[in-house]
């Protein structure tokens, strides 16, 4: 069985055998605490100067939750460069930032935008406590900002986004079987668990643990309840 917990908000902490992860919703991994080496002055130096600053802070002034965002993250980053950095919100605002800059992988179609921004970001140690999130975990994640929140992949096109939470059309039926929901039917079909331990998670059968996601084959073990390289 995973030594992890199976679900997380971005940047919780969890400490076994002596040693401190913090979830990353972006890579949707467990990554251990390492040692401050971030160059927090330099990063902030950096990102002043840059075009995707610039082209940022002109589309704060016409969007409400992208100029909190963006108001947050300055001050928790002048935080950090004082020597008291929270990855959690710093990791949680950055996130923010690109579902809400919608235009951050293609500014102006100046593609040296996000390469400069980048690199900046990885030359001044960021890369070592933060992620920058890609094109398609930006496709498909929402952020709410009613709830301040961020929601994963829609697990249905039928399902609609309601203070953060993926709603179905319908709700199953309340009785003791077991329903997942077919998009092609509209409706939620009745259904048995591939695995003993499995249960319905946004009209699908769901582990009691996530799958590696590092590119290697995996099976679900019931007998360890973990997955296992195939």
């Amino acid at each position: 069985m995973s030594k992890f917990p199976t679900s997380a908000p971005d940047g919780a902490t969890f400490t076994t055998e002596g040693v401190t992860y913090f979830y990353n919703s972006t890579t949707d991994e467990w990554n251990e605490h390492l040692p401050e080496v971030c160059r927090y002055d330099l990063f902030w130096t950096a990102l002043l100067s840059s075009k995707f600053y610039k082209i940022l802070r002109h589309k704060a002034t016409t969007s409400l939750p992208l100029s909190i965002a963006f108001c947050e993250f300055t001050a928790y980053m002048l935080e950090a460069r004082d020597g008291k950095p929270d990855e959690y919100l710093i990791q949680n605002l950055i996130n923010q930032i690109f579902l809400l800059f919608t235009e951050a992988y293609h500014p102006a179609q100046d593609p040296d935008v996000m390469t400069e921004f980048a690199e900046a970001f990885d030359e001044c140690g960021m890369d070592v406590h933060y992620t920058l999130p890609t094109k398609e975990w930006v496709d498909n994640h929402h952020y709410d900002s009613i709830s301040n929140t961020i929601a994963g992949p829609q697990p249905f096109p039928s399902w609609e986004l309601v203070l953060a939470r993926w709603e179905p059309p319908f709700m199953p039926p309340s009785d003791d079987k077991k329903y997942i929901w077919n998009e092609e039917a509209g409706n939620w079909v009745e259904s048995q668990p591939p695995y003993p331990s499995w249960h319905v998670e946004e009209g699908k059968w769901q582990a009691p643990s996530y799958k590696p996601n590092d590119g290697k084959e995996y099976i679900w073990d019931e007998e360890t309840l973990s997955w296992v390289a195939g």
